[in-house]
């Protein structure tokens, strides 16, 4: 598995390059058609993931696909980069990357929610305001039903956790009745 270091360092210069030139966001949805297409078609991932066929033959291959693909100069002169350093199939994560920079560069906030129940949308929509109104950043929300809570619900934003599940709380409140 790339180091998200790695996949940020190769990311981040594609992203400034395309940034220069005005088209962010058609090269970042072409690399994420091209991550699509690679997943469906098997052999074509193993084509071009496969250590023992060489960085000349797989990009060939690569050529011949860019022929019906048309992709732009940036998206494939990347994608030829991967290839030529075996990096390829670390797409997806890279990927997932640019999406994470996109949304910086709008100043959207991504966070993951787990609940016990699924949230309706108008519980959805106040947790969004609240969280908008509390970061001062529009927010992007990905919710997600966790059976193995009891209640409440955790909030995930980047690397910092915000447990308000009544787990959590239960939690303290045993370690509390302990500590007396």
């Amino acid at each position: 598995m790339i180091s998200s270091s790695v996949a940020k360092r190769y990311v981040s210069a594609l992203f400034e390059l395309a940034g220069e030139q005005g088209n962010q966001e058609l090269v970042t949805n072409q690399l994420k058609e091209f991550s699509a297409l690679m997943n469906g078609e098997e052999e074509l991932a193993k084509a071009l993931t496969n250590p023992t066929i060489s960085p000349a033959r797989k990009l060939n291959i690569f050529e011949e696909l860019q022929k019906d693909l048309q992709l732009d100069t940036t998206a494939y002169n990347f994608l030829c980069l991967l290839i030529k350093k075996g990096r390829v199939d670390h797409l997806e994560t890279m990927c997932e990357v640019l999406d994470d920079l996109e949304r910086e560069r709008k100043g959207i906030l991504a966070v993951e929610i787990s609940t016990a129940k699924e949230l309706n949308n108008n519980e959805e929509n106040d947790l969004r305001q609240k969280l908008e109104s509390s970061t001062g950043k529009k927010v992007e929300l990905k919710t997600t039903v966790d059976p193995q809570l009891l209640g409440g619900l955790v909030a995930r934003i980047g690397s910092t956790v915000y447990d308000g599940s009544l787990d959590h709380q239960l939690a303290l409140i045993q370690q509390r009745l302990g500590e007396e």
